[in-house]
């Protein structure tokens, strides 16, 4: 196996989150760069003289992940030196977006720029197999605007802002790394109180030709909420959807209760633009 028997740490930077309402003046300014967020799994490569290991956001190696063997033997051609990679499995695709080490050519003190620039130009010339990709990067401040509105209106979950004379901080949270999501809200109806015992409610929407039925979507927690009971409209707020078949409320927090709203106005088709697209949208 190619695989690292010892144990490897090495775990990825993290992002603070930022207002979707700051991406115009963000865009504006030359500092910061974008992408698109991605909503899959988090994966460091690490290869050292050959030998590779995958971690994942907790620094834990994974010895099992969708499209083996054939990512091992793509890294495998790194048979020097050490090398480290950090990007995203979405997809059975492993989009790189920063390379923090390569040997003592690139180190995590050297600014984002210099090291996406690196992985830019090596990535050409390394040319892998198609399930590994690079991810993206705007740099103008028409390409970043641009981006930005392609990632709302095709409905992904949203940008990555970066600091390009940023360092790579293994492991730790940074200003200079934001996620900007783009959130949405509906009016659900209160389908039952304290689901498992816990402070919560579950949430419905109304579908059928009777316009009565009611389609589970998910919980949201009350504590700190107002007081409802089963019947009351609540307005939602969440990241996305999942699955039109069996949809589900991604990340789901109550704003208010809708005392303006009857149940029947929380219909199914509120959720038709909610779905989010996890591909990685090429530009």
């Amino acid at each position: 196996s190619s695989e690292r028997t010892t144990q490897v740490i090495f775990k990825p930077m993290l992002a603070e989150s930022t207002k979707v309402d700051l991406l115009p003046e963000y865009a504006l300014d030359g500092r910061w760069w974008f992408e698109q967020k991605c909503d899959g799994n988090r994966l460091v490569t690490v290869v050292e003289d050959g030998v590779v290991t995958f971690l994942n956001r907790q620094g834990v190696q994974k010895t099992t992940l969708p499209i083996e063997p054939q990512l091992t033997a793509e890294f495998q051609a790194m048979t020097r030196g050490q090398w480290v990679f950090d990007g995203e499995i979405v997809d059975d695709v492993y989009w790189l977006f920063d390379l923090p080490v390569v040997g003592d050519k690139v180190k995590i003190a050297d600014p984002y720029e210099f090291r996406r620039d690196v992985l830019d130009t090596f990535f050409e010339g390394w040319a892998p197999a198609a399930c590994i990709q690079l991810l993206p990067s705007w740099r103008t401040s028409a390409d970043k605007t641009l981006g930005a509105e392609l990632m709302e209106s095709t409905n992904r979950e949203g940008v990555m802002v970066k600091d390009k004379d940023a360092p790579y901080l293994p492991g730790k949270r940074s200003r200079r790394v934001l996620k900007a999501k783009f959130t949405k809200a509906i009016d659900c109806v209160v389908r039952r109180v304290g689901v498992d015992g816990k402070e919560n409610v579950e949430l419905a929407v109304i579908e059928g030709t009777a316009g009565t039925y009611q389609r589970p979507i998910g919980a949201a927690s009350t504590i700190g909420k107002p007081a409802v009971v089963v019947g009351d409209v609540v307005e939602v707020k969440f990241l996305y959807a999942v699955d039109p078949r069996n949809p589900r409320l991604v990340q789901p927090t109550i704003l208010r209760r809708r005392d303006d709203k009857s149940p029947s106005e929380c219909t199914f088709d509120q959720l038709d633009t909610c779905f989010t697209d996890k591909t990685v949208y090429q530009v």
